[in-house]
């Protein structure tokens, strides 16, 4: 199975997405192991974790957050509700 050595930075965040999604494996440029990618809050939250790319060694190695609209959506929804409420109190 093919490999790809991870550093962690911005310019090969792309490309290791781009191989994790045809099958190849991410390894940790420190200390080789593989790396756990959770691409959704699903799969980070059974490690209690954010988004993102992580190595399970130690994440001074490799942590990496992925930026997702489903929650901002949310956030943004919730902040709107949030104010409307506020509003009508200060009315009252």
């Amino acid at each position: 199975m093919n490999t790809f050595t991870y550093d962690g930075t911005p310019e090969n965040s792309q490309k290791a997405m781009e191989l994790y999604a045809q099958g190849v494996r991410l390894l940790c440029h420190k200390c080789n192991a593989e790396v756990l990618v959770l691409n959704n809050w699903d799969s980070a939250s059974k490690y209690n974790k954010r988004p993102g790319i992580y190595c399970p060694v130690n994440e001074k190695h490799i942590c990496v957050w992925f930026i997702t609209s489903e929650r901002r959506e949310e956030f943004w929804r919730r902040f709107y509700e949030f104010q409307k409420e506020r509003e009508n109190l200060q009315k009252e």
